[in-house]
């Protein structure tokens, strides 16, 4: 007998492996039923197993002639396993498991949990799974007050994401912890190292109550009784900086994310500052840059802030994260992921948000403008149906405000006199003068051009003459001798300077800086910097003058560009207009590699893109889920697969950390999938949806041409009466991280599989079009071994289809 064969595996030493083989032949076996079957597993698992452990210890060779020989064998083994692994193996893993916890010691240090599983490979199939089931009891039990390092490492040591409640398992699976499951992996990262410092007995009921405050946060719990519960912690525990967090979320909690009194803003600021230096974690940065840039924000000064962030590394219930997340995008002016973030919100707070919401309205691309109509209606409703509820009562209301409002005048008169109502008065109005004063000088202000005689003299002598004389005599008076004029002087002979007059250009100034910005027909063409000291112009950016390098002396905003999203600025900036400037700030501002930097510095499109209409082009947003930290924009030029652009919002500024198609072909680094003009997981989905599973397969695949190869256009018209097995609805979509397949390592591979069972192999061309498909009834290629591997979930069949 050949265990290998009875397994349905290849040759291994790895005993994981093993298991894994022997639990899924032992779900097609009925061990009542098929008595002989299941003692061939058996033997066949133990011999496995054997050979395994004798390849650990030493070169040897294992002939299996008999099952006398083989159970020899397998005893021998045993006798030699427990002789070297002495008495700890003697006491059952149960008994381990209440020692550990019995010590109040366990909350966060992996290396008990390390030592409790050590002997791993020496266990047989069940004492794995009573072992897991073991283990299944206590996270329901504890998992509130253990590390989620921990968690994570008893899920992948037991396989519990993997755990079914199936025929020959049910005596192994927890019923409450496969409700938890999710819940249970998914606990937020709180800090346990704190236990060290906290009483023994107290430590089990500190953690819980830090827990419980958590999911009240997530709840729509009363807040007073979140307060209670972080009072009754405190009196425990005061030097916690998760719990410190969470009296800032219940803060910001209450008002929705924007505190407006200046004094609560200042204590929870001094919350996040008293935190000692070796507990600030992700989460108290987060909250501290927060509350900083809500503070710059509500003064109207411009937010500039590098707020960056994991997701998994923040203790902030989701709802909460969508709130605040779009408040880090709203201060930076990125109104679409902002919208994005907040769309996700139950209308009950998306309410409290509709001051910023109108705000945001102008800057929307078209794609969201509908969201935020429904948004507007929902709201408009709820609203309706508050005074309905409420008309009953107006009478009532009415007879308290006037009682509120007689109380107050009476306790003005009493305690107030007009000199204090006249202080109040001009510190009202002193606030108000310098938060314009503020205004104006954190912006670029137009002036009038008449009135700035140095700027009125450059353009004259550059844009509207051809006098070298002139433009030496400005040269002369009103620049530094570092300043050469002479790419510059023949500025005027350009076309688009041809008809140029004084009143084509304007230009607008800051306070704070020494630059100016010069706008031809609305188009910023120079940045001027004049010496204050002997006002005279040192630098001067644009065509024909110098370059800019490494650093932008403003703002990309500050140009006032009619266009806010990065993918329709990347296409205005180099296919709709021809403009240095504009393409040296985009270059220094959007993007980090000097490889891509180069190849923009110089860039001229295709003759067919040169001076395109923005109307010409379209834009569709890849979805995004919440693993993704980067947004992906597929570029269309006249309905036609153009260019795919990708970048990460999470900076002050968003960086491109992709860019294909024409002739850009940028991919990044550190990307785990590969970024092409056609949206390859959506050429899947259309396959699915309209090929794989549709009776017009020829309508259908004309309909869809750019997303499909001629070589899949010519597959699917030889199997158009191929009728495909009904499993494949039961399959799921992945991706390949890891490219274990051969098929073809360099372009994405996805696949549906049940199970560890592969049933279809899809591969790309270099433009992201479905061009193979591999599995029965289609192409033969080499199996994708994905056992083991790096892959990552899309879709189920069944939700592809019924999208």
């Amino acid at each position: 007998m050949n265990p290998w064969e009875v397994l349905e595996i290849d040759y291994t030493t790895d005993s994981r492996k093993i298991k894994r083989a022997y639990a899924k032949k032992l779900k097609l076996i009925f061990p009542d039923e098929q008595p002989e079957e299941f003692q061939a597993l058996k033997l066949a698992f133990d011999a496995a197993l054997a050979i395994a452990k004798a390849s650990d210890d030493g070169p040897a060779t294992i002939l299996i002639k008999d099952e006398n020989i083989l159970d020899s064998e397998v005893a021998r083994q045993d006798q030699i396993d427990d002789q070297e692994n002495g008495s700890i193996f003697d006491i059952p893993f149960s008994t381990q498991l209440q020692r550990i916890v019995a010590e109040k010691d366990y909350f966060y240090k992996l290396a008990y949990w390390e030592k409790l599983v050590e002997p791993i490979n020496e266990w047989s199939i069940d004492e794995f799974m009573a072992n897991s089931y073991s283990i299944q009891v206590f996270l329901v039990e504890h998992f509130t007050i253990i590390a989620k390092e921990i968690i994570h490492f008893l899920f992948h040591t037991f396989d519990l994401l993997e755990l079914r409640d199936e025929i020959g398992q049910e005596n192994y699976v927890y019923g409450d912890f496969t409700a938890l499951r999710y819940k249970i992996y998914h606990v937020p990262p709180f800090s346990f190292a704190i236990a060290q410092d906290l009483d023994r007995n107290s430590r089990e009921e500190y953690f819980n109550l830090r827990y419980s405050i958590y999911c009240m946060l997530e709840s729509d719990a009363d807040v007073h009784l979140i307060e209670k519960k972080i009072d009754r912690a405190k009196l425990i525990f005061s030097k916690d900086s998760d719990l410190s967090n969470l009296y800032v979320l219940t803060t910001l909690k209450i008002d929705h994310g924007n505190i407006k009194n200046q004094v609560i803003l200042t204590k929870i600021e001094n919350a996040l500052l008293s935190t000692e230096e070796g507990q600030k974690n992700e989460t108290t940065e987060f909250l501290r840059t927060y509350i900083q840039a809500l503070k710059k924000s509500q003064a109207r000064q411009v937010v500039q802030e590098t707020i960056t962030w994991k997701k998994a590394q923040l203790i902030i219930p989701q709802q909460l994260y969508y709130l605040l997340e779009g408040y880090v995008f709203f201060f930076q002016h990125k109104y679409v992921i902002a919208f994005e973030m907040w769309k996700k919100l139950p209308l009950q707070e998306i309410v409290y948000l509709e001051d910023s919401l109108k705000e945001m309205k102008k800057q929307l691309w078209r794609t969201h403008k509908q969201d935020y109509l429904y948004l507007q209606n929902e709201m408009k409703k709820r609203k309706q149906k508050e005074g309905k509820s409420s008309e009953s009562s107006k009478i009532m209301f009415f007879c308290s405000l006037v009682l509120i409002v007689m109380f107050f005048i009476f306790a003005v008169f009493n305690n107030t006199g007009p000199n204090t109502v006249h202080r109040i008065s001009k510190t009202k109005l002193l606030e108000q003068l310098s938060s314009s004063l503020e205004d104006e000088e954190d912006s670029y202000v137009e002036k009038d051009l008449n009135e700035e005689l140095i700027e009125r003299t450059f353009i004259e002598a550059f844009y509207l003459s051809n006098q070298l004389e002139q433009q030496k005599q400005f040269q002369i008076d009103y620049m530094e001798e570092n300043v050469s004029i002479e790419a510059a002087a023949q500025l005027n002979a350009q076309p688009k300077f041809e008809q140029a007059v004084l009143s084509d250009f304007t230009i607008k100034k800051n306070k704070l800086t020494e630059y100016t910005i010069i706008y031809y027909r609305d188009e910023p063409i120079n940045l001027l910097g004049i010496n204050d000291y002997n006002q005279k112009i040192d630098k001067i950016y644009g065509e024909g003058w110098e370059r800019i390098e490494q650093f932008t002396p403003v703002n990309f905003d500050d140009l006032d560009i009619p266009f806010s999203s990065l993918a329709e600025r990347f296409i205005y900036i180099f296919y709709s207009t021809d403009n240095q400037l504009l393409k040296d700030i985009f270059k220094i501002s959007f993007t980090y590699d000097n490889l891509l930097r180069e190849q923009m510095t110089d860039f001229v499109p295709a003759k067919p893109y040169v001076n395109s209409s923005m109307s010409d082009f379209s834009f569709i947003t890849k979805e995004k889920t919440d693993n993704d930290i980067s947004e992906i924009v597929y570029i269309r030029y006249k309905d036609t697969p153009f260019c795919t652009l990708r970048f990460y919002p999470g900076d002050n500024e968003p960086k491109i950390n992709g860019l294909v198609g024409d002739s850009w072909n940028f991919q990044g680094e550190n990307s785990y999938t590969p970024l092409k003009v056609v949206d390859y997981e959506e050429a899947v989905k259309i396959f699915i949806r309209y090929i794989l599973f549709s009776s017009e397969k020829q309508e259908n695949l004309a309909k869809y041409d750019e997303y499909f190869s001629d070589n899949i256009r010519s597959l699917v018209n030889d199997r158009l009466s191929l009728d495909m097995s009904k499993d494949l609805i039961n399959t799921d979509l992945y991706m390949d991280m890891e490219k274990s397949s051969d098929l073809k390592a360099d372009e994405p591979t996805l696949f549906l599989r049940n199970g560890y069972e592969v049933s279809l192999v899809f591969t790309f061309d270099d433009l992201g079009r479905l061009d193979h498909v591999y599995g029965d009834g289609w192409e033969e290629g080499n199996k994708l071994e994905i056992e083991g591997t790096y892959t990552k979930y899309i879709k189920s069949t069944r939700f592809i289809l019924e999208q």
